[in-house]
């Protein structure tokens, strides 16, 4: 609530018009709740706080003149001496009294009961106000180059895309070697152009999931531990050649370095003995084993009946054995061990692979027409291992009496 004092004001309820105009800005008027000749009570409009001055797009307290139309307008706005200062998170809009800050009382300019202080900004809540931090929103960028590329200093995402501004300008450094692509070319990693989802390195990793990396184990430090814009991010990592770990090494066609070293979607950033593309798109996802061996559909539910690994956590079902060493499908052979087809047929999301008569392999199979491998009588020979030599001599070892030898 606001009391201007004067003369000759109307008496009344609303009987007054009172127009609020900061120096810049278009006029807002209300009508006085109650008048006298020489008393008048204001409520503070809402609509005043689309007229507040704005710092980094914040609002603040800003200072209105007024001017009266009683029965015709008073002469002009009230000098600055004498009018309110408005703090934006005050203002109302007729369903409780506003805080103003003062101002000196008598004469035909507004007095109000004093205003608790307002607290200074700081957006990123660390301690330092947005006046002295150099890095209002904690983005790893400082306030003064968000300014030059026309990001929001008072927040991380400018484009909300889940990825923070400051990652995506170093990952756009990365691919481009400059930082030129801001604010707005396309399809660099931008803040101003969302695209978590669009994997910009080629590594196989989408740019969210190696934001969360960095975010999670790379603790939001730079120089980044994973960017989108190389596949080999921060120092090299030498390929393992331990058996526990040489798995991890994928053969590819993209060159010497890749035999010597691991990219970003091969690294264990959780240290389960999965590299972080099989666990994300590719052999302990489901969804990978469907497209790649289509013929093969073990006519399973996979994606709901298996859990999939977790990328970001080393032990997905908390049973206190690490994802590579686990057994998604139970079939007692570990993931680890189903990850490449070599000499036996396995899948890690398939029980009745590489053994139909394992634990978990139903009882009773689909019926005719059969899917590949079960393509033949299940009853005959278990389809373990291959390559095998049909006119070799069988074995006469349990579990599996007349299963084809393996080729010498």
């Amino acid at each position: 609530m606001l009391t201007i004092r004067g003369t000759n004001f109307k008496v009344g309820k609303q009987a007054n018009l009172v127009a609020f105009k900061r120096d810049g800005g278009a006029a807002v008027f209300v009508k006085a709740a109650e008048s006298t000749r020489t008393r008048m009570k204001v409520i503070v409009p809402a609509s005043v706080s689309k007229s507040l001055t704005k710092k980094a797009g914040v609002a603040q307290p800003t200072r209105f003149r007024m001017r009266v139309l009683a029965r015709r307008f008073s002469k002009s706005y009230t000098p600055n001496r004498l009018s309110p200062t408005i703090v934006p998170s005050a203002t109302v809009d007729g369903k409780a009294p506003a805080p103003v800050a003062p101002a000196p009382a008598g004469g035909p300019g507004a007095s109000a009961p004093a205003a608790p202080p307002v607290a200074p900004s700081d957006c990123d809540a660390d301690g330092v106000v947005d006046t002295v931090d150099e890095d209002d929103d904690n983005d790893n960028l400082s306030d003064a180059l968000e300014t030059i590329l026309k990001t929001n200093l008072c927040a991380k995402d400018s484009d909300r895309d889940s990825l923070e501004d400051g990652w995506e300008y170093y990952s756009a450094i990365d691919l481009n070697s400059t930082a030129a692509p801001y604010p707005g070319a396309r399809p660099y990693p931008n803040p101003l152009f969302r695209d978590a989802e669009v994997d910009h390195d080629g590594d196989g990793l989408l740019a969210y999931e190696e934001h969360t990396l960095w975010v999670k184990f790379g603790n939001r430090a730079l120089p980044l531990s994973y960017s989108d814009g190389t596949q080999f991010t921060g120092p090299l990592v030498p390929a393992p050649t331990d058996p526990a770990h040489v798995h991890l090494n994928i053969p590819s066609h993209d060159g010497a370095i890749d035999a010597a070293y691991l990219s970003d979607d091969e690294k264990d950033a959780d240290g389960d003995r999965l590299g972080n593309w099989d666990e994300t798109h590719g052999r302990l996802n489901a969804g990978w084993w469907k497209i790649e061996y289509q013929a093969e559909d073990p006519q399973f539910p996979l994606a709901s009946y298996y859990l999939q690994p977790d990328y970001l956590n080393s032990d997905s079902d908390a049973d206190g054995i690490l994802d590579g060493d686990d057994d998604q499908d139970h079939d007692d052979l570990n993931n680890v061990g189903e990850l490449n087809r070599i000499s036996t047929m396995v899948h890690p999301f398939n029980p009745c692979l590489p053994d139909w008569t394992s634990r978990t392999c139903p009882r009773y199979l689909p019926p005719k027409p059969r899917y590949a491998p079960f393509d033949s009588d299940p009853l005959v020979v278990p389809p373990l291992p291959v390559p095998w030599c049909p006119d070799a001599l069988t074995d006469t070892d349990e579990p599996y009496p007349g299963r084809p030898r393996l080729c010498p």
